[in-house]
């Protein structure tokens, strides 16, 4: 699998170019260009998503539309529950406008955002876990050297030894 990389703010993938899942294609000329930028981002998502290998992590780009989609329909779900509200009763809709609906809205987001970012640190661990295991074969092999190299020393039989000397 492809070696990853842990940013602060996003998880970035190491390929060529690959834009972070928080940033949108960087173009700095005109409109046209920037549309060109999201239509290769795009691309490069759906591409990744039929991808079978699993050589590319495309789960960290996916998390801006899905909180994206969420807020959406939360919205629309909310607005639902107050026109509800008010086909039942003027005051039942009163609530849902004042109390209810707003309550329901921010529930459902902070609940979305919440479950957005254990994923997002279940990859960045996942990414952690990749770098040190990296660290570690490239510790022992150094430390294989030296030990090779080192006759042993016996200090834990001669510690026995002193103990039932006593």
């Amino acid at each position: 699998m492809q070696s990853l990389l842990a940013a602060p703010s996003s998880i970035l993938v190491t390929k060529a170019n690959q834009p972070t899942p928080t940033e949108a294609p960087q173009s700095l000329g005109t409109q046209g260009s920037k549309t060109q930028g999201w239509k290769a981002h795009g691309a490069e998502l759906l591409s990744g998503l039929f991808d079978l290998d699993f050589q590319t992590i495309v789960t960290t780009r996916m998390v801006p539309t899905i909180y994206r989609l969420g807020i959406l329909l939360s919205g629309i779900f909310t607005l639902y529950c107050i026109v509800s509200g008010f086909s039942h009763s003027l005051m039942a809709g009163t609530a849902w406008l004042v109390l209810f609906g707003p309550a329901l809205f921010i529930a459902s987001l902070v609940t979305l955002r919440i479950g957005l970012e254990v994923i997002l640190v279940l990859f960045r661990l996942a990414v952690t876990v990749e770098n040190m295991d990296g660290v570690v074969n490239k510790i022992a092999g150094q430390t294989d050297e030296i030990v090779t190299d080192l006759p042993r020393i016996q200090f834990w039989k001669s510690w026995k030894r002193g103990a039932q000397d006593d």
